[in-house]
């Protein structure tokens, strides 16, 4: 999908390859609404905040989900929230006045209150110390209405603390002729504070790259830390939500649930959610 109705490159749009590689709104959004009626069966929640927003992807697929849903996105870089201002305004249109976008840090903004923070493409592993990380849980939780949730992704496994470059093929919406390979470079890792510098690359079939189109300086958590600080915070209680991965077939299930017991496995992705209950 183009933002632009005359010629647009899409290899020189970073948000866009980022969006139609890495981002899939429409299956997290399902997945938000159901941990909140999880916790709170019979609710219908319908005020989203999303934490880093970025392209502001799980803010539009929120309100596209039902006529009822507002959203809250919140964007520190200018560029950014125009560029994701300007595709939903494309993308949902008559909708796009139920998406407010704000240019701010997330620990300025206090309202409005809402059922669900989102903080998703593990957003909240910028934060490296555990006291900027309570910071922000409690900053969080006193965002939240009465009965809310807040959920976060993490990713961890022997292979997230491993160096070198994985790659997959990628199809942009609208360029399906187009060619162009994903590529996650994990550049390096310091065991003593768990930190990681991510990169995002990608290439066409002609050799041209775009490199480091994203970096991330990140700290890896563990789940157990994570948990145990939104108790902290404040939170009257914090789950794992994990998957089952079938080890004979080496394939996950794809259905993420609470689980007291995660096996380890080479790579995998979890989510915390810390709940709120008035």
């Amino acid at each position: 999908m183009s933002l632009d109705s005359n010629h647009h490159d899409v290899f020189q749009d970073p948000l866009m390859l980022y969006r139609s590689a890495v981002q899939h709104p429409e299956a997290e959004v399902a997945f938000l609404e159901r941990v909140y009626m999880h916790y709170f069966e019979g609710e219908q929640p319908t005020l989203l905040r999303e934490d880093f927003a970025g392209t502001c992807a799980i803010s539009s697929a929120w309100v596209m989900m039902d006529e009822d849903n507002r959203a809250l996105a919140i964007e520190i870089d200018y560029p950014t929230a125009v560029w994701a201002d300007k595709f939903i305004s494309h993308e949902i249109q008559e909708r796009s006045e139920d998406v407010i976008i704000l240019v701010d840090d997330v620990m300025n903004v206090n309202e409005p209150e809402v059922e669900i923070v989102a903080s998703m493409n593990f957003s909240t592993l910028i934060y490296h110390s555990k006291l900027e990380l309570i910071a922000y849980f409690k900053h969080v939780r006193k965002c939240l209405l009465d009965n809310g949730i807040f959920v976060m992704d993490v990713f961890g496994g022997a292979g997230s603390k491993q160096v070198g470059v994985q790659e997959r093929a990628m199809v942009v919406p609208g360029e399906q002729d187009l060619k162009i390979k994903y590529q996650w470079e994990q550049r390096s890792y310091d065991a003593r504070n768990q930190r990681i510098d991510c990169r995002i690359h990608f290439e066409r079939e002609n050799g041209e790259r775009l490199v480091d189109a994203f970096c991330y300086d990140w700290r890896l958590w563990s789940l157990a830390d994570l948990q145990a600080m939104m108790i902290e915070a404040g939170f009257d209680d914090s789950e794992v939500w994990c998957d089952v991965y079938n080890t004979e077939i080496g394939q996950s299930d794809g259905y993420y649930k609470p689980a007291d017991v995660y096996p380890d496995r080479q790579d995998w992705i979890a989510y915390v959610v810390g709940v709120k209950r008035g």
